[in-house]
């Protein structure tokens, strides 16, 4: 089981890290920067993503028991209710690619994509009996 946590762990490390750089072409902000050049969505977009990751962070993990646990035999699932459970995750993945790369005049779209795949996901896991 530690074996599992640690790609989990490595990526959440690494899209942390990535979070903090600035992205190509862009400068870190200090605080004698002139502020003008700045978008205006920094700072909210920087905490949203921050919130983001743990969300998604506790779905991988969520997912990752979930698998464990039907491979061991302790969860019995159907194949239906595994597909659906496998499809939101994947919408979910796409969603938060898209929202990490998302540029500014795209990222409020992104956002609510990634809000309303993490709402179908959850829906899904809610009927799917998955614990």
């Amino acid at each position: 089981m530690r074996a599992k946590r640690l790609p989990i762990l490595l990526g959440s490390l690494l899209l942390t890290a990535a979070l903090s750089l600035p992205a190509a072409g862009q400068t870190a902000v200090s605080p004698n920067t002139d502020q003008s050049k700045v978008s205006p969505l920094t700072p909210t977009r920087n905490e949203y993503m921050r919130h983001a990751l743990t969300r998604f962070n506790d779905w991988a993990q969520k997912v990752g028991n979930l698998n464990l646990h039907i491979m061991q035999g302790r969860v019995r699932m159907t194949g239906e209710a595994k597909g659906n459970v496998d499809k939101a995750w994947n919408g979910l993945k796409l969603a938060w690619g898209n929202l990490g790369a998302a540029k500014d005049e795209e990222w409020v779209g992104a956002r609510d994509a990634f809000e309303a795949a993490s709402a179908n996901m959850q829906s899904v896991w809610d009927s799917s009996g998955a614990e």
